[in-house]
């Protein structure tokens, strides 16, 4: 065999080693996530701080802890449509998240929820505040009484003009 033979072998079983051990241990590492998760506190996110049900809102990074603390502040004081400065996550679910840890001041809880109904699958990781979380997941009169939020395009396009405008 040839110099140069022995030497793309090497190197082609060397990226097969370390391919099958990268998936095995991206395997492993998911497994224990997903079980770490599952074995998390359960709460029911939802606000109904207008006296309907509503989405909570979401953040993904840190930056926008005190935008999203001022806004269920504004919503708590009774202000009816407070403006929001962070990217527009929302979620309004009957399922619920697990809660899987806090900012040092506790004000936002670090959550994650499945997007899927396979527990394994694609989620969300992200803080939500404090306040729109609840033990029990909301009546089922706050449900039937969901056709009372304004969802109209003007509402809509008056919401993308914000989001866009961040």
């Amino acid at each position: 065999m040839s110099k140069g033979f022995k030497k793309a072998t090497y190197i082609s079983l060397t990226a097969i080693i370390v391919i099958v051990a990268w998936n095995v241990i991206a395997h492993y590492y998911s497994k224990r996530f997903h079980e770490d998760v599952k074995s998390s506190p359960k709460k029911y996110s939802y606000d109904i701080s207008r006296e309907v049900l509503n989405p909570v809102m979401v953040i993904t990074d840190l930056k926008y802890k005190q935008d999203l603390v001022e806004y269920y502040d504004k919503l708590s004081s009774g202000e009816s449509t407070p403006v929001f400065h962070f990217p527009l996550n929302s979620i309004l679910l009957k399922e619920p998240v697990y809660v899987i840890g806090a900012t040092p001041d506790s004000q936002l809880i670090e959550v994650v929820l499945y997007l899927t109904e396979d527990l394994n699958g694609n989620y969300m990781r992200g803080y939500m505040d404090k306040r729109t979380l609840h033990d029990l997941p909301a009546p089922d009169s706050f449900w039937n009484e969901q056709s009372k939020v304004n969802y109209s395009m003007e509402e809509l396009f008056y919401l993308d003009s914000i989001q866009s405008s961040l």
